[in-house]
């Protein structure tokens, strides 16, 4: 359709990453994305009407590519019937694939993809935010020698407004084929959370992976933890698992076993071609933070925290004393050996080196062992007494150290305003009822 107008004076057509697209190997296909940006340089509108457009000649841009299997050639065309294409940016408009022969009759059966505004579209482009026409050729898999090749742009029938329209025009761009990087591989690979925190049991939780790749088919996930099962993900036949330049990133919700201690889990993540030839490989380590210990007795949920090399319980043992004349939580010495009363492996009853430990522990972690023990100031019941004697301190159980059948044990216990708990060497008659805090080794 004549008319005095140049499109080529206010739309610019450009290909993003240089037009560059990586050939493919034998067994080792490479799907490369194609974004083609089309982008309004004038002051006002491409269109200036404001109606609605009516009649039968309808704008569009008509996009295609060279096909054969020649040098020159972007592809072979039963290959570029096999992409396909997506609107990025420009909401007011559509792509469609169809056979050149439906767009210009004698030509030969080769996709195209038409690009169409909307009827309420009528300024087409504008200024501003309106000014890019962003589609995106994804899938895009070559055989073909390196070389350069080009993508044809058509404009056909686009009104400027008041009857005048745009001469119709094309526009070409170039691509270059290039052979396979020759570095593939995983690029980054980390955890949006390197801690764990968990403060009571949780089956559902799971750690998000990120990583960024280039040019991988195939990637194994593997756990330094048993109950991580390993992951296969095969990208072999995703359309848009190479992004631009064969650059993409990925996630994963990667669920996490029944964890009840703290431990470092190491994942290691393993890169491949399409070949199932191995590319490399990154390790990321995070740290699982249990802060809750649950009794297999009974199935009661404490908390806990881990206090230099040791994880403590900052609650008191609920377990039944067996005594109706005292609240549960107070213990004699002479039932801690009962199999109910028994700590679970790897929990144990403190002794002073793990006392000790707390203190430093706490220094540490520039607090004091108080706040981070969360003592239970509560006394302790002398004898066969039923009233509770001192219960401004905290009392707590502690390994025996006196020799086999004395009527003594040690205690430690906590004085309110204080940070570090005392150890006790005149140590209390095994009558006594005091409660238990567990400790275990990191």
């Amino acid at each position: 359709m004549a008319g005095n107008l140049q499109i080529g004076d206010v739309v610019h057509s450009s290909i993003e990453n240089q037009g560059i697209v990586y050939r493919s190997l034998a067994r080792d296909p490479l799907a490369n994305t194609i974004r083609l940006d089309i982008k309004y340089i004038g002051t006002a509108a491409l269109c200036s009407d404001t109606a609605a457009r009516t009649g039968s000649s309808t704008p569009r841009i008509v996009v295609g590519f060279v096909c054969g299997g020649t040098r020159g050639a972007l592809l072979p065309a039963e290959a570029a019937w096999k992409i396909d294409a997506a609107i990025q940016h420009g909401a007011q408009w559509s792509v469609g694939r169809k056979s050149a022969r439906e767009v210009w009759p004698g030509s030969k059966d080769e996709p195209v993809w038409v690009i169409e505004p909307s009827q309420a579209n009528t300024q087409l482009l504008a200024a501003g935010d309106q000014a890019d026409l962003l589609v995106q050729f994804s899938n895009v898999v070559t055989p073909n020698d390196a070389g350069h090749t080009q993508m044809m742009v058509h404009f056909q029938n686009l009104p400027a407004g008041g009857g005048v329209f745009y001469d119709d025009a094309i526009q070409v761009l170039d691509l270059l084929k290039q052979p396979p990087p020759p570095t593939r591989g995983l690029l980054a690979f980390f955890a949006t959370a390197p801690r764990i925190v968990l403060a009571k049991p949780d089956p559902s939780a799971t750690l998000e992976l990120r990583w960024r790749m280039f040019g991988v088919a195939r990637l194994m996930l593997q756990a330094s933890d048993p109950g991580v099962p390993n992951q296969s993900i095969d990208y072999s036949k995703d359309k848009d698992y190479l992004a631009g330049m064969l650059l993409s990133e990925h996630r994963l919700e990667l669920p996490l076993p029944e964890l009840d201690s703290s431990r470092p889990i190491i994942l290691t993540l393993q890169a491949f071609d399409g070949a199932g030839n191995f590319l490399n490989s990154l390790s990321f380590t995070v740290y699982a933070d249990i802060r809750f210990f649950e009794d297999p007795y009974d199935g009661v949920v404490y908390p806990a925290a881990a206090i230099g090399r040791r994880m403590w319980m900052t609650q008191d043992l609920r377990r039944n004393s067996g005594d109706a004349a005292r609240p549960a939580g107070f213990y004699k010495w002479g039932e801690l050996s009962r199999p109910d009363l028994q700590p679970p492996t790897p929990w144990r009853l403190p002794s002073r080196r793990d006392w000790e430990g707390l203190v430093r522990g706490a220094q540490v972690q520039q607090s004091d062992a108080t706040a981070l023990f969360k003592p239970r100031y509560g006394g302790f019941y002398a004898g066969s007494s039923t009233e509770l004697q001192d219960a401004t301190k905290a009392y707590y159980w502690s390994v025996n150290t006196f020799a086999a059948g004395a009527l003594r044990a040690y205690y430690s216990f906590f004085l309110p305003g204080h940070a570090t708990p005392s150890y006790s060497d005149n140590a209390a008659p095994t009558d006594y009822a005091m409660p238990i805090r567990w400790v275990r080794d990191l």
